[in-house]
C-alpha cells in the first residue's frame, strides 16, 4: 500500500511540476512539497520530493541535503544520511544546523571522535541552542566511555 501511495504522490507532483517549462521552478515545487510533507511527519514522501527537486534544481542541493540527511537519520539509514550531510557541509560550510546534523550522524554511527568537531562548531555558533548543546554533551560522554 505504501508503495502505491508514494507512486501517487510522485505522479501528482510530476503533473503539478510539469505545468512549468522551467526546471528550476519545477524543482522548487518539489522542494516546497517536500517541506510540507516533512512538517506533517511524512518523511518518506518528503524524501521523494526533495530528491526530485534536487534533480531538477541542483543548485539548491546543499540546503536540501541537510533535510534529507535528517530524514534518513530518523529512518536509521545512516550511510545515506552521512552522504547527504557531507554534501550539505561542503556547500553550506559553517551553518550550525548542518554541523549539528553531521555531528549527530557521526554520534549515531558510534564515531564520537568525528562527531565532536562539527557539534562544537554548532554550539559555538548558537550557544543558546539546547539541542546543539545536548548533542555535544552526548558525544563527549560517548568518547569518555570508550
Amino acid at each position: 500500500m505504501t508503495r502505491h501511495v508514494c507512486a501517487l504522490v510522485v505522479c501528482a507532483a510530476l503533473c503539478a511540476a510539469g505545468c512549468s517549462r522551467d526546471p528550476a521552478q519545477a524543482g522548487s515545487a518539489f522542494i516546497a512539497s517536500g517541506d510540507r510533507y516533512a512538517q506533517q511527519g511524512k518523511y518518506p514522501e518528503a524524501a521523494i520530493e526533495y530528491r526530485n527537486g534536487i534533480k531538477l534544481e541542483p543548485a539548491s542541493a546543499d540546503a536540501h541535503a541537510n533535510n534529507l540527511a535528517w530524514i534518513y537519520l530518523d529512518e536509521g539509514r545512516l550511510d545515506e544520511a552521512l552522504g547527504d550531510a557531507v554534501v550539505a557541509k561542503a556547500g553550506l560550510g559553517r551553518a550550525p544546523e548542518v554541523n549539528d546534523t553531521l555531528g549527530w550522524i557521526y554520534y549515531k554511527r558510534h564515531q564520537p571522535k568525528l562527531a565532536i568537531p562539527p557539534l562544537t562548531e554548532s554550539v559555538q555558533a548558537r550557544p543558546d541552542n539546547a539541542l546543539y548543546r545536548s548533542h555535544l554533551d552526548a558525544a563527549r560522554r560517548a568518547l569518555l566511555s570508550r
